[in-house]
């Protein structure tokens, strides 16, 4: 089993989105149409793909010290239903906007990495029903 990163992938604009430092459907819908653009068609979508997601924080300073580049937060697995089912579903949305805005202020630049699953020919692989 093979398994390819695939970002960072900024979630939004915080300060395009219409709720003001609060990311909503239109922030998720843009990212997955962002990450769909950014891939070879010949490996397919992949907001269908499966594997697993990373949320995290970019650009943050905690309240102690400063946090490096990154801080990740959050990370999750898509295998019986595809990245576009379970990590840009308004679960993970509202989730994240509720750490973003109690734990970090909305301070910092969300973004996503996705590791998606590869079949032996390259092509992402497809969700499963096996256990």
């Amino acid at each position: 089993m093979q398994f390819h990163v695939f970002g960072s992938y900024d979630i939004g604009d915080p300060e395009e989105s219409h709720y003001a430092g609060w990311l909503d459907k239109d922030d998720f819908d843009c990212l997955r149409d962002t990450v769909d653009k950014d891939i070879d068609r010949k490996l397919g979508r992949l907001s269908d793909a499966c594997g697993v997601y990373l949320f995290g924080v970019r650009g943050l300073e905690g309240k102690r010290t400063t946090i490096g580049q990154t801080l990740s937060w959050y990370v999750g697995k898509a295998e019986k239903q595809s990245f576009r089912k379970d990590c840009f579903n308004s679960k993970n949305q509202t989730e994240f906007n509720r750490v973003w805005v109690t734990r970090y202020d909305r301070k910092g630049v969300p973004f996503v990495y996705l590791l998606a699953r590869m079949e032996d020919d390259g092509t992402f692989s497809n969700t499963t029903k096996d256990k």
